[in-house]
C-alpha cells in the first residue's frame, strides 16, 4: 500500500505499522521543541486533515520563531496545554476506564504543580529535582509515577 499522504511537508513523518495501517505524525526538531513544540499525532485515516494540521503547525512555528504567539493560544505551550491535548488522544482513549482513573489523578496533580509553565522549560535536571522531591516527600513509587506519566 502506498502512502497515505505523497506531499512533502516540513514535519510531516509516517510510517506504515506491521498490520498495514500507517501512522502520521509531525514531528519538530530541536530547535522548534526548544520553541515549546511537541510530536503531533496526526489522523491517518484523514490525510487532508493531517496535511491541514501540519501545514498549520508549520505556521505556528515560524509565528513562534518571530515571537509571535500562536493562533488560539496565549503564548508557547503549556503542561496544561499539553495534558489537554493528550486527553483527547487515542493513546489515553484507548486505555481502559480504571487506567483512565489512575492517569487522570496523575495528570491532576501535574497540572496542579507545573500547568502554566512552558513545556521547553523541563529539562532533564529539573526533572531529576522533582523527582528527588517527590521521593523525599512521597517516596519512591510516587515520584515514578508522576515523572513517569510526566
Amino acid at each position: 500500500m502506498s502512502q497515505p499522504i505523497r506531499e512533502t511537508i516540513k514535519g510531516l513523518r509516517q510510517r506504515q505499522r506491521a498490520d498495514g495501517t500507517w501512522r502520521i505524525w509531525w514531528e519538530p526538531k530541536p530547535a522548534e521543541r526548544a520553541l515549546g513544540f511537541s510530536a503531533t499525532e496526526l489522523d491517518a485515516t484523514r490525510p487532508a486533515l493531517s496535511i491541514r494540521q501540519a501545514t498549520q503547525i508549520n505556521a505556528d512555528v515560524e509565528r513562534a520563531r518571530k515571537g509571535e504567539p500562536r493562533k488560539g493560544t496565549s503564548g508557547p505551550r503549556t503542561i496544561d496545554a499539553l495534558i489537554v491535548d493528550y486527553r483527547k488522544s487515542r493513546f489515553f482513549l484507548d486505555k481502559r476506564p480504571a487506567t483512565q482513573r489512575s492517569y487522570n489523578i496523575n495528570l491532576n496533580a501535574i497540572a496542579k504543580k507545573w500547568g502554566p509553565h512552558r513545556v521547553a522549560d523541563f529539562t532533564k535536571p529539573v526533572m531529576h529535582e522533582w523527582y528527588e522531591t517527590i521521593r523525599d516527600r512521597s517516596g519512591p513509587d510516587q515520584a515514578l509515577q508522576l515523572t513517569g506519566m510526566m
